[in-house]
């Protein structure tokens, strides 16, 4: 499992810009930057099996929507970008680390020498601050052909809405930006990319290595629209194109993950003693989480033996019929039989979270499956309400 992956809204302390973009590139110098001649040497207009970055359960279309550009002047996202292999990120100028080192690390892997070209789009979540000539400017630090948009609340929530990231917040008191300005904003840490077939097959948390952009730039380059413009990404600036999370190893197939945080548990007399119903309505949450998914093998049995990740101190299987009963014990692994599938739903068997990190609908978690066999698949998850848990 990739320790670096991460998905999730970041509220740090302020550090140097400078300081930020030294880090990264001290990081550059310790990574291997690469990728095996397999997915490097992938057929145009083959969609590769693998990559480095976390992978989307389904493609995601290249959103539509229009902001202020760096002359001042409408931006068409999808008409300025499509068909070219573009990376999409929300984030601020003055943001202490995610930002600029996001964009410190697309700087430096896209300026070597025999790397595909691709747009690098910046979207503020801080309009307030960030005017074309502050984007300008910081971007500038990076890549002067770093492309800052910008626009008024209204139209950046729209943005974000198309792109299926969580809406930004300004975290001051009444959510409003400080007139002395020194506030920080809670924003999406993913950077979104798009494929020169104008769909999206992977994102990049903070905390991606340079070697998994620098391994996935060149496969994602070669994925071609098979003929003719696409029909694809017509859905309005209200529609998320965010899909239910998912991915693909082999034979094996995670489909529909989200995570929720359970209620803290209630007393019922039945189980007096066992801690009470773990998922009973509450109208607070404890420090448990759950996640639900579907495993789908289409080849010979495999076990799923452990789901890690860095938003929970524990993960372990559990029967949600049965939990809270004397007998009741986890579960050691889930039998994924030949050709056949495993739901683990409400009120059934899930993956309970355990001492869990705070986390809201709208966030994103990345979690590492192992199976047996298979070996390790890494998902990005989005944490859904617990009436959104059901599909």
């Amino acid at each position: 499992m990739s320790s670096s992956l991460t998905a999730h809204l970041l509220k740090r302390r302020r550090v140097g810009l400078k300081r930020a973009i030294l880090a990264i590139s001290a990081m550059t110098l310790l990574l291997v930057a690469g990728c095996g001649s397999e997915d490097s040497e992938q057929a145009a207009g083959d969609t590769p099996s693998k990559f480095a970055g976390v992978v989307l359960g389904k493609p995601t279309e290249r959103p539509h929507f229009t902001l202020t550009g760096p002359d001042g002047k409408p931006f068409d996202f999808f008409d300025e970008t499509k068909g070219e292999l573009t990376f999409l990120f929300f984030g601020y100028t003055n943001c202490p680390d995610v930002c600029p080192v996001h964009m410190a690390q697309l700087s430096e892997i896209l300026a070597r020498p025999g790397m595909p070209t691709a747009k690098v789009v910046f979207v503020t979540a801080d309009p307030t601050r960030d005017t074309p000539e502050a984007l300008k400017k910081f971007l500038g630090n990076f890549n002067p052909d770093f492309i800052g948009l910008t626009g008024t609340d209204k139209e950046i929530r729209a943005a974000e809405l198309a792109a299926g990231v969580p809406p930004a917040q300004i975290d001051t008191k009444d959510g409003k930006p400080d007139p002395e300005g020194g506030y920080t904003v809670s924003h999406a840490g993913q950077v979104l990319a798009f494929a020169p077939d104008d769909l999206g097959y992977t994102v990049y948390p903070f905390g991606t290595r340079t070697a998994q952009y620098a391994a996935d730039i060149p496969v994602l380059s070669k994925i071609k629209a098979e003929s003719g413009d696409q029909a694809v990404g017509q859905t309005t600036t209200t529609e998320p194109s965010i899909q239910w999370g998912g991915a693909k190893l082999g034979n094996l197939t995670i489909a529909d993950a989200r995570a929720v945080a359970l209620p803290k548990p209630v007393k019922d007399p039945r189980h007096e003693g066992h801690g009470g119903i773990p998922g009973s309505p509450g109208q607070s949450t404890g420090d448990a989480g759950a996640l639900y998914f579907t495993v789908t093998n289409s080849g010979g049995a495999d076990k799923l033996t452990a789901v890690t990740t860095q938003s929970a101190a524990r993960v372990t299987f559990r029967d949600a019929s049965t939990e809270g009963a004397a007998a009741s014990a986890p579960l050691t692994a889930l039998e994924v039989p030949a050709d056949g599938s495993v739901p683990l739903e409400p009120g059934g068997v899930y993956a309970k979270l355990i001492d869990i990190k705070p986390i809201k609908a709208g966030d994103m978690m990345a979690v590492t499956f192992t199976f047996e066999s298979g070996g390790d698949l890494d998902v990005l998850v989005p944490v859904v309400p617990v009436a959104g848990a059901s599909k």
